[in-house]
């Protein structure tokens, strides 16, 4: 959403730096597809003949339909989600990636972020979200069966004792690689750029049974040291922190505030800025640490499959 917001026409000059976790950094729903799922809903509603009603549809009866229709058309999207932002062509007229490329955005610093296995909790979920089965139809689809059971395999062959691969290569594919080619396109373009992975498990559920998936940064960054905050939109309880969860979100509250109040989340020599051909990743773990984004055999198997993906030219 933030992402989203920094690219409109209509937020030029409001914004003066911009900080995004956990954004996806996919491309955003088509106008069609949101009418498609807007006339579900007005079905499901019976108000398909008096579309303005739906104002006075009860709250409960309008969340449980909403969540219906969206667990029905998840699979039909590229993203797995059927709410957030549409490419309208008048709000959004245009994809966050082309303006990332074309410099519009090159005088906002940008801090992108994300968690190191975002998609354990989707994983989890019952049933299983439905952005694991469109990441994986994605991924076949670029680089073929053969492709996708390579890339598996390397995954395999180099997880971490409590790394499940399956769920490293969907985090890798949805979450952390649109996050990079985001940065990329803002470094290329002039602009300022941090890219950072929360890799701590707060001992705080669910984070404490799932690892640093999708929200564990936000745990620490809204924690009252020594202490998790209780927030009830999410019905989840706070609780008291750990000594390290304390020194990993004690490091990265004082990131968030030097990027809002400065815009760098810290000095030179000890977190880097992305740019074309250097590109350090910042590591919130113990310790903070800072490693290069394109490393590793996992990193050369997705760039040799990308390259083999590509469409030949034709002179």
């Amino acid at each position: 959403m933030v992402i989203a917001l920094a690219t409109l026409p209509q937020a030029r000059g409001k914004f003066i730096r911009a900080l995004a976790l956990s954004a996806p950094g996919r491309d955003i729903m088509s106008a069609g597809h949101a009418d498609d799922v807007a006339r579900h809903v007005l079905e499901e509603l019976e108000l398909a003949r008096d579309p303005s009603a739906i104002a006075s549809v009860p709250l409960p009866k309008l969340f449980a339909t909403v969540e219906r229709i969206g667990r029905r058309l998840a699979d039909e999207t590229d993203a797995g989600t059927v709410f957030g932002p549409v490419l309208d062509g008048t709000v959004i007229p245009r994809e966050p990636r082309e303006v990332f490329a074309d410099g519009t955005l090159r005088d906002i610093p940008f801090w992108l972020g994300s968690c190191r296995d975002e998609m354990v909790m989707f994983l989890k979920s019952a049933p299983p979200a439905a952005m694991i089965r469109t990441t994986e139809r994605q991924v076949r689809a670029t680089f073929g069966d053969a492709g996708w059971c390579r890339l598996l395999s390397y995954y395999r062959a180099n997880a971490r004792l409590d790394e499940d691969p399956y769920e490293a290569l969907l985090s890798d594919a949805f979450w952390h690689r649109p996050m990079a080619d985001l940065a990329r396109r803002h470094a290329a373009a002039g602009g300022a750029v941090w890219l950072s992975r929360f890799d701590h498990r707060p001992a705080l559920e669910p984070f404490l049974s799932q690892g640093p998936t999708h929200g564990a940064d936000n745990a620490c960054l809204w924690a009252h040291l020594p202490d998790f905050i209780d927030r009830p939109i999410l019905r989840r309880k706070g609780g008291p922190m750990t000594p390290a969860d304390i020194d990993v979100a004690a490091r990265f509250q004082v990131s968030v505030l030097r990027f809002v109040t400065t815009g760098r989340p810290d000095i030179a020599q000890a977190w880097p800025r992305f740019e074309p051909g250097h590109e350090p990743l910042a590591i919130f773990g113990q310790p903070f640490h800072i490693v290069p984004l394109n490393d590793g055999a996992r990193f050369r198997v997705w760039a040799e499959l990308t390259e083999q993906s590509r469409p030949e030219v034709v002179a």
